[in-house]
């Protein structure tokens, strides 16, 4: 039987890690693609050193030629190993403290890893107490998302939403229907509110637990932002600013009857072609204190095409506000949530 020589020996040793790391000239190692992947991400997360200066309308030029630049590209569902690494190794505080328009981190994201996006305005009724942004918004984008795959059992949906502003940081919120996936396929069947139940399906019940070790409570973003500052990065109401408590958007009725028979596993990209720039999307209604009834504020409408984005997947970041800092300005909001120790602000008495 014939014996490798030393020399042969050496070269299986050193040939296995070399082809791990490095890959082949035909294929790719998963550690490859993974170094790949990280480069993408960062290269997706750089922005012109100047471009927190520029204006409201100069900022959303540069989001949406990036957007429009990775068209029909995408990133990918989080796998097992991805879920795992967000329930026991990351850090979500950058997902609440982090103010620019890219990703903080240089990997994927675990969640709503897969989105839509368009360019927005915001325009307001005017006839409402709020301000700051929700008296008008003309420069924005809206990233809409299924926070799971979709299949034959349901999707989750949910949309982050930026407004730019003049030579300061961007204002945002996300707002979802459910923590829970709906078995339905359209993805205008439900009102989205920036307030959300505790879930009841266990895994999710995991990730909530894990949102709860950087804001508390976990199923609630704050708005106060957005009302502090004009979209000229101008301080809104003499620094005394008037926001909502909730964030209520209701579909437009025409979409919400045109997609309700839609099957679950179908590319929610089929839905959004259907939607051309100009087409009203949400109107938003916000509740003025904890039981009020709901004012009309505006409605949203896109600016541009939906499309599928590998920057948008990869770079875009939406902050989500601590609703913390909303009971700061409004300490009496508190008690509303239930009672429940562990939903309080921790920085109350």
């Amino acid at each position: 039987e014939p014996q490798l020589s030393p020399l042969s020996t050496m070269f299986q040793f050193t040939a296995i890690p070399f082809l791990l790391f490095f890959g082949s000239p035909n294929r790719k190692t998963p550690l490859v693609l993974m170094r790949d992947r990280a480069v993408a991400v960062e290269v997706q997360n750089t922005l012109p050193s100047d471009f927190e200066a520029r204006s409201a309308a100069e900022k959303e030029e540069e989001i949406m030629q990036r957007i429009m630049a990775t068209k029909g590209e995408r990133g990918n569902y989080s796998t097992m190993w991805g879920q795992l690494q967000f329930l026991l190794k990351d850090d979500l505080r950058p997902t609440v403290e982090h103010y620019a328009d890219t990703v903080p981190f240089n990997r994927e994201k675990r969640i709503h890893t897969v989105g839509y996006v368009g360019s927005i305005c915001l325009e307001s009724d005017g006839d409402h107490p709020f301000t700051g942004l929700f008296q008008g918004a003309p420069f924005g984008v809206i990233r809409m998302s299924s926070a799971t795959p979709q299949d034959t059992s349901g999707m989750l949906p949910g949309v982050g939403v930026k407004f730019f502003r003049d030579g300061m940081p961007s204002a945002n919120f996300v707002a979802m229907y459910s923590l829970d996936a709906q078995p339905e396929g359209n993805f205008f069947e439900h009102n989205f509110s920036n307030h959300v139940d505790d879930p009841n399906d266990p895994v999710q019940k995991l990730l909530a637990v894990q949102f709860r070790k950087a804001s508390v409570p976990e199923g609630m973003v704050g708005l106060s932002d957005i009302a502090r500052y004009n979209v000229d990065g101008t301080q809104a109401a003499d620094g005394q600013p008037v926001y909502p408590f909730e964030l209520i958007l209701k579909p437009e009725t025409s979409l919400r009857e045109k997609f309700r028979d839609r099957s679950p596993e179908i590319d929610l990209i089929e839905t959004f072609k259907q939607i051309p720039a100009g087409s009203l999307l949400y109107e938003m209604y916000g509740r003025p204190s904890p039981g009020a009834e709901p004012v009309f504020i505006g409605q949203m409408k896109t600016k541009s095409d939906i499309v599928d984005t590998s920057f948008g997947d990869l770079g875009l970041f939406f902050r989500h506000q601590r609703m913390g800092e909303d009971f700061e300005g409004r300490p009496d909001w508190e008690p509303a949530i239930d009672g429940n120790e562990e939903r309080k602000c921790p920085h109350s008495g």
